[in-house]
């Protein structure tokens, strides 16, 4: 499974960052998950 960063999405799918840490925080994308670092 291939991993991406918030910004490498941001820019995959032309939506600013924010609204993908909205999405996440609100349970609308369940599935992320922190890597080995501890970040999303």
């Amino acid at each position: 499974m291939t991993e991406y960063n918030i910004n490498e999405v941001s820019k995959m799918m032309d939506i600013p960052s924010h609204t993908i840490r909205f999405y996440e925080k609100e349970g609308l994308i369940p599935f992320v998950k922190r890597g080995e670092n501890g970040y999303k």
